[in-house]
């Protein structure tokens, strides 16, 4: 639990530079008091933070990086080890002068004290600079981690928002399609219609209640998804403002983000830091051939009962240094350092990869977002455009110029280009937090100016 704290302190000191500690964990603890209001991505954030399983394990794996340097530091530390015996012993003699013949039962007793202080062990001076990239390399993880769930929250978000918005249009959809069915069915009353309208007006009423029902499931397939991430049901989240700001990226060039990702993503930081851990580890290897120098200290008493010579209580002390030469160890050494560079080969081919996808990531959300800006202003259009046409198809219904199917269509596409446009809306704010992803700047300040968007 201190461990977990300490790394929620880092992250949000980090992230919120005008909050302190005291300040986090009120917002840690803002879900508690702010259970039966809709909730925010900042909300939703804040417990997955605490609940989900993957980054606690980034955090878990970061405690034992700590532990590591640790026990990488103790090595150069003194090491003292106590030792103790006692022993029952029966003695029987036989000699030729059968004077001296007889047995004898007797303790023997005795302890130890050494002290190791290492002089030289080239060794543990890598093992503790290897502990160090180790914490770098989990650091640069947990942060990646924190920018993949603010990701992952903000897509499963938008996701359950836009599964309402489609079961909503479908429910106004189905509303206009019964009142014309009713419609159709008064004026076939009345000779105004041919049977084929009341017909079409049927079936459509049939699809509209199909695509109702897959609306009902694809909203509890987001619950689900999203419920994965903080372990709660989310049945009231703010929705998106109707008025957003469309701002193009902050870099206007592709190229300049590509640099700038290749620069500070997190996945290439942490792989960086791998690479240097590997080199060192093949110096770590190369330390089999050199010789070590420890100071050797040890003081022993050693008590007997009994025996050849009969009683004896002997003290001894002693200090010196110990060399130590390995000269041949059968070929392990060489291996090792052998199976250590092709470790640190194949993390250089996984560099380039991960390289080239950040280079297509960073490439296809600078697009993503440049596209989505395009789509959102061109929908809106869409929306005035169908909302103006389905106006004038009713009034050419009415004055029977145009037919039933004429207005179910003019109906349908109206509240499919207000589904896409609200859908062209979210898209526009998850490409735009994947850029800085890319980019390796996406902050917990990202998620609080996208919170600041939500009604």
């Amino acid at each position: 639990m201190v461990a977990s704290l300490f790394l929620y302190r880092r992250y949000f000191l980090n992230y919120f530079p005008r909050f302190g500690l005291i300040n986090a964990l009120l917002i840690l603890c803002l879900p508690l008091s702010n259970s039966y209001a809709a909730e925010d991505l900042l909300d939703v954030y804040v417990l997955s933070l605490e609940s989900d399983p993957e980054i606690r394990q980034i955090q878990i794996d970061y405690d034992i990086s700590l532990e590591t340097k640790k026990q990488s530091f103790s090595k150069f530390l003194p090491s003292i080890n106590v030792t103790a015996n006692t022993t029952d012993n029966f003695q029987k003699r036989s000699y030729d002068v059968s004077i001296f013949d007889g047995s004898e039962n007797y303790n023997s007793r005795g302890y130890s004290l050494t002290l190791k202080q290492p002089l030289f062990r080239y060794e543990n001076n890598v093992s503790l600079k290897q502990a160090n990239d180790r914490i770098n390399q989990t650091d640069a993880e947990f942060l990646f981690a924190g920018q993949v769930l603010i990701i992952r929250v903000a897509e499963r978000y938008f996701d359950l928002l836009a599964a309402h918005d489609n079961l909503r249009f479908v429910e106004k959809e189905k509303q206009t399609v019964e009142r014309q069915l009713a419609q159709a069915n008064s004026r076939l009353t009345a000779g105004l219609v041919a049977i084929t309208d009341v017909y079409e007006a049927r079936a459509r009423l049939d699809t509209t209640i199909a695509q109702e029902v897959e609306a009902h499931n694809q909203i509890s397939n987001s619950l689900e998804s999203l419920r994965e991430l903080t372990d709660a049901y989310h049945e009231q989240l703010r929705p998106l403002a109707s008025s957003l700001p469309l701002n193009k990226p902050e870099l206007s060039d592709a190229d300049e983000w590509e640099a700038l990702a290749l620069k500070n993503n997190l996945q290439i930081v942490s792989l960086r830091h791998n690479n240097q851990l590997l080199l060192r580890e093949i110096e770590r290897q190369k330390t089999g051939r050199y010789p070590t120098l420890d100071l050797v200290a040890t003081y022993s008493r050693s008590i007997s009962g009994g025996g050849n010579f009969g009683r004896s209580d002997t003290e001894n002390r002693a200090v010196g240094l110990q060399l130590n030469l390995p000269v041949y160890l059968g070929g392990a050494t060489s291996s090792r350092i052998r199976e250590a560079r092709q470790k640190y080969n194949k993390n250089l081919e996984k560099m380039k990869v991960t390289m080239r996808a950040v280079r297509g990531q960073t490439r296809k959300a600078y697009l993503g977002v440049l596209a989505s800006i395009a789509r959102v202003q061109s929908l809106n259009q869409s929306v005035i455009s169908n909302t103006q046409a389905l106006k004038a198809i009713e009034s050419g219904y009415k004055a029977g110029m145009r037919t039933t199917a004429d207005v179910l269509q003019a109906t349908r596409e109206l509240y499919r280009a207000q589904r896409d446009y609200e859908r062209a809306r979210y898209d526009y704010v998850l490409n735009g937090l994947r850029l800085k992803q890319s980019a390796g700047s996406l902050s917990l300040s990202d998620l609080r100016q996208t919170n600041s968007w939500l009604m």
